[in-house]
């Protein structure tokens, strides 16, 4: 058992007693020493408590109830050799080990979990998937670490005990991380030796998590030989093929960038890479697949006092992508609900007269932060604030809408 604190700055505070001590000796209260002695033991115990409580302590204290999860890669791009080195490997230490619970999984595409590590010796596996088998044809670690993490008893210390080559080529393992990191589960980890078989497959796919539709976005194919030599790297977008591109690869990690976008304005699309070499032994691991979020067209409300001019702002902003309604100040929204439906808003000439009290209520309880002042004689629109800076926003670009996609829309003012 031990005691340690987070911060130690809290100590200065203690500082404090010695000040009011000698406060208390000049001080011309008319009351007894004994009521002034009471009055200064209370105050530092108030001053030791909160100085305490500032430092955060925690005790510490040994728990003899561990819970230990081997997860074991079986999956075709780990070596015969290296799997039953790690088999071994599980026995011994769950044997020399004092974990009060322990559980066994091989995962592949698929994971299955043992009670014994005998039964984890003897797991069925096949080159595609089949019942209560392992399918060896891909490596989804993030899936296999989420059955791993669910395989824990509760009220334990929980060591999840990873061997594998991580080459893993399917799910989010950023998400299946987090889950573990939530649970507070100690990852450790032995790595396994790769097949030695002159393989190529797709390690992962740099993409964006999300898009907006018809906007160009970059995407990094990462592809990994073991033998080096050319090869036909492949992405598509659904159904759809993007881009070709022949390369030769070099022994290890290699690099394929494509330049791509969204046509329409589905919720997600799934992008899948592929990688063709000759003389592959194992193609069925040759694939990657990321799913990114889309985001429509940037949707703008354009409000124009002198109507017959607005088609040159409004042709501006379409040919740059943005989606715009032009509307009179007549026609304006007066709840927030559907202002809140846009991700800008553009004033432009708008008379004060024009506007009734609901309509001007609803900008500022639409914005979270808003934007510019108008010039519009009586309409009065605060400074956008960003963290504690305050800018005024003179220049209408990509840039700033996209500050504003996640949150409330900007109330822009024209001259």
């Amino acid at each position: 058992m031990s005691l340690i604190f987070e911060h130690y700055w809290p100590l200065l505070l203690l500082g404090l007693i010695p000040v009011l001590a000698l406060i208390q000796r000049r001080s011309a209260v008319d009351l007894s020493s004994r009521h002034l002695q009471l009055s200064l033991l209370i105050r530092c115990g108030l001053i030791v408590l909160l100085a305490l409580a500032l430092m955060q302590p925690t005790l510490l204290r040994s728990s003899a109830r561990v819970a230990v999860v081997y997860l074991l890669d079986v999956s075709q791009s780990v070596s015969p050799s290296a799997v039953q080195e790690g088999l071994e490997w599980i026995r011994k230490t769950n044997s020399s080990g004092n974990a009060s619970s322990s559980a066994f999984l091989a995962f592949g595409a698929n994971s299955l979990a043992f009670d014994t590590p005998e039964a984890l010796a003897k797991v069925p596996v096949s080159s595609k998937p089949q019942p209560k088998a392992i399918d060896q044809s891909k490596t989804a670690l993030a899936s296999a670490l989420d059955h791993a993490a669910r395989s824990f008893p509760p009220d334990h210390i929980k060591h999840l005990v990873l061997l594998s080559d991580g080459n893993a080529n399917a799910g989010n393992l950023s998400g299946a991380l987090e889950h573990l990191r939530l649970d507070n589960v100690h990852v450790y980890t032995r790595m396994l030796s790769s097949r030695s078989a002159k393989d190529t497959w797709i390690e992962s796919i740099l993409a964006p998590a999300s898009v907006t539709a018809e906007e160009q976005f970059p995407a990094e194919v990462h592809v990994y030989s073991q033998s080096g030599g050319p090869a036909e790297v492949q992405l598509k977008i659904g159904d759809k093929v993007i881009e070709k591109k022949n390369a030769k690869l070099a022994q290890g990690l290699n690099r394929i960038a494509f330049a791509t976008n969204v046509k329409d304005d589905s919720s997600t699309v799934v992008l899948e890479a592929s990688v063709t070499a000759a003389g592959d032994p194992m193609p069925m691991n040759n694939a990657f697949r990321k799913s990114a979020t889309v985001f429509g067209k940037p949707h703008i409300l354009y409000i124009e006092g002198y109507t017959p001019s607005s088609h040159y702002l409004k042709d501006a902003l379409t040919v740059e992508g943005f989606q715009v309604e032009v509307i009179s100040a007549e026609k304006m929204p007066a709840t927030a609900d559907k202002l809140d439906a846009f991700d800008c808003i553009i004033l432009s000439d708008v008379d004060r007269k024009n506007l009734t009290e609901p309509q001007m209520q609803a900008i500022p309880r639409t914005c979270a932060t808003l934007a510019a002042a108008s010039s519009s004689p009586g309409v009065k629109i605060p400074t956008v604030r960003t963290g504690t800076r305050a800018r005024r926003l003179k220049r209408f670009s990509r840039s700033h809408l996209r500050q504003t996609r996640n949150g409330s829309p900007l109330p822009w003012s024209l001259s």
